[in-house]
């Protein structure tokens, strides 16, 4: 039988309408106690769209914790009143201005497990 995680405790140390941070007072699977801090962030939604010449549609951006400029797929936040659908219409119009004539869900994955509660959620595009 494997032991598993025990949160004793738990504080927000920062929030804002974005992020979530918190530390919980833990008791890890080999008994041992510890801290474990938490980033705690909306589910995402990403598309790896193809156009009508068969190539994967990527969009340049840089971001702030970085400064670096990276190629990446459209994609962002889920919205609370958006299904994950919804939302990868929304983000390939609102970063790529492109349409979706068709897709495929083709499931979920967490980037960083060990530190942040998001979890991606990725579709096959036609646009």
């Amino acid at each position: 039988m494997s032991k598993k995680w025990k949160k004793i405790d738990s504080r927000i140390v920062y929030e804002n309408p974005w992020i979530k941070v918190r530390e919980d007072n833990i008791i890890h699977p080999s008994g041992k106690k510890g801290i474990y801090g938490v980033v705690e962030i909306p589910s995402g939604v990403f598309t790896i769209a193809l156009n009508n010449k068969e190539e994967i549609l990527l969009i340049r951006q840089t971001h702030y914790p970085t400064g670096l400029t990276s190629w990446e797929l459209p994609g962002g936040g889920l919205k609370p009143h958006n299904t994950i659908e919804e939302q990868a219409k929304e983000e390939l119009f609102e970063e790529a201005n492109a349409t979706v004539r068709s897709y495929t869900y083709l499931g979920k994955s967490q980037t960083q497990p060990g530190v942040i509660t998001q979890i991606d959620h990725f579709f096959w595009v036609t646009t």
